[in-house]
C-alpha cells in the first residue's frame, strides 16, 4: 500500500503490512503482528498479544489491552506507550519516548545510540538505556534502571530502586524509598560517598548522589562511605560459578565507612563470577570497614578484613568477620564478636562484649 491509509484489523489474529506513507491501523482482538513500514504511522495493537513495529519514520505505538505487546519503534524518534499487561519496548535508534503501563514493563535499548525518555506511569519496570544521554523516571513502585553508557538522569521517585548508573557522568536520585546505587559493571575501583553525594573513578568520571540510601560497589577495590541514615553497604556482590571464559572471580579490597545510621556493611559478599571479558581473576584480598557511631551489622566477607565498630552510645553491634584470618575491635558499645572460621583476633574495647570464634581475643566477657 502507498499513501496514508486507515486499517481496521479483525478479531482474529492478523498480519497487516501499512506500506509506505502516515497510516493509522488498530489491529482489535487476537495476536497480531502490525508493520506500519515508511512514514509516520499511529498503530494500535488493541486487545490481544500483538507484535507493533514502526519501522522507519517517527511512528507511534500504542499497545492497547493485551496480555502483554512488543513494541518495536525502529528508525525515526518514536513513542510507545505500554498497556496494562507486561508489555516490552524497542525503540530502536535515535531518541524515543517509552512510556509503561500499569502492568510489568521491561525496556531495552542497550543497542540504541539515542537520547532516550523512560516513563514509567503506574507499572514497574526493568529498563536498560544505550549509549546516549537517556533519562529515566520512576513512580511509588520497586524500579531497576541500568543507564549503560552516556550522561544520563535515573530518578527513583518513591519505590524501593535499584538504580544502576553505568558509564559516563550520571545523576542519580533516590526519592523517598530506599534506593540503591550500583556500580557492578564498573572498570575500575569508585569512590562513593553518600555524606557528599558523589561517585568518582581514577579516570575523572563523577556521579552526582541525592537521596541514596544503599551502595553496592564494584569488583575492584572500593573507597564506600554512608552518611547519617541507615545504610546497607556492600562491597562487592557476587554469586554464581564462573562456567564463561568471558567471567572471572571478582571481588577487591574495599574500604567501607558507615558513619552515623544503623547500618548494615558487608566487605566482600560470597565470591563467585561477574561479567569482565579477557580480565584476569580478582580475589577478594581483604577488606577495611568502619562501623560509624550507630548500631551496626558489620561482615567482613570471605578474606582476611580489618572490622572495626565506633560506637559513642550504649547500643552495640554485631561484627561478623566471614572466612579469613580478621582482626575485629569492638570500641564502645556492648558488642558481640564472632570471628567466623580461620585465625581471627577479636578485641572487644569498653561496654560488656561477647567474642566467639576468636583465637586471639582481648577485653572480652
Amino acid at each position: 500500500m502507498v499513501g496514508p491509509d486507515e486499517i481496521e484489523g479483525t478479531e482474529e489474529g492478523d498480519v497487516i503490512y501499512a506500506g509506505g506513507g502516515d497510516d493509522a491501523v488498530h489491529g482489535h482482538e487476537g495476536e497480531d503482528v502490525i508493520c506500519g513500514g515508511d512514514g509516520e504511522d499511529s498503530l494500535f495493537g488493541d486487545g490481544g498479544r500483538d507484535s507493533v513495529y514502526g519501522d522507519e519514520g517517527s511512528d507511534s505505538l500504542d499497545a492497547g489491552l493485551g496480555a502483554y505487546s512488543f513494541l518495536f519503534g525502529g528508525a525515526g524518534t518514536d513513542e510507545l506507550q505500554g498497556g496494562p499487561g507486561a508489555d516490552h519496548f524497542y525503540g530502536g535508534d535515535d531518541d524515543d519516548v517509552m512510556r509503561g503501563g500499569p502492568g510489568s514493563n521491561y525496556f531495552d535499548e542497550t543497542d540504541s545510540t539515542g537520547d532516550d525518555l523512560f516513563y514509567m506511569d503506574e507499572g514497574n519496570a526493568d529498563a536498560f538505556g544505550g549509549a546516549g544521554s537517556d533519562t529515566f523516571y520512576g513512580n511509588e513502585l520497586p524500579n531497576y534502571f541500568h543507564g549503560q553508557g552516556g550522561d544520563d538522569l535515573l530518578i527513583g521517585a518513591g519505590g524501593p530502586d535499584r538504580l544502576w548508573p553505568g558509564g559516563g557522568s550520571d545523576e542519580v536520585i533516590g526519592g523517598r524509598g530506599n534506593d540503591q546505587v550500583w556500580y557492578l559493571d564498573a572498570r575500575e575501583g569508585m569512590t562513593v560517598d553518600l555524606a557528599s553525594g558523589t561517585a568518582t573513578d581514577s579516570s575523572g568520571a563523577r556521579d552526582a548522589l541525592l537521596s541514596i540510601r544503599h551502595i553496592i560497589g564494584s569488583p575492584f577495590d572500593d573507597d564506600l562511605s554512608g552518611d547519617r541514615h541507615a545504610n546497607r553497604i556492600f562491597g562487592d556482590w557476587i554469586s554464581g560459578e564462573c562456567t564463561d571464559d568471558r567471567y572471572r572471580y571478582c571481588g577487591g579490597s574495599d574500604i567501607i565507612r558507615g558513619r552515623g545510621g544503623n547500618d548494615f556493611l558487608v566487605g566482600g559478599a560470597l565470591i563467585g563470577c561477574c561479567y569482565i571479558e579477557g580480565a584476569p581473576d580478582f580475589p577478594d584480598l581483604g577488606d577495611e570497614i568502619h562501623g560509624g557511631s550507630g548500631a551496626d551489622l558489620i561482615d567482613g566477607g570471605n578474606a582476611g578484613d580489618g572490622v572495626y565498630s565506633k560506637q559513642h552510645t550504649d547500643r552495640g553491634d554485631l561484627l561478623s568477620g566471614g572466612r579469613g584470618p580478621d582482626m575485629l575491635r569492638g570500641d564502645q558499645g556492648d558488642d558481640e564478636i564472632d570471628g567466623g572460621p580461620g585465625t581471627d583476633g577479636g578485641r572487644g574495647g569498653e561496654g560488656s562484649d561477647v567474642c566467639k570464634r576468636t583465637e586471639r581475643k582481648s577485653s572480652c566477657d
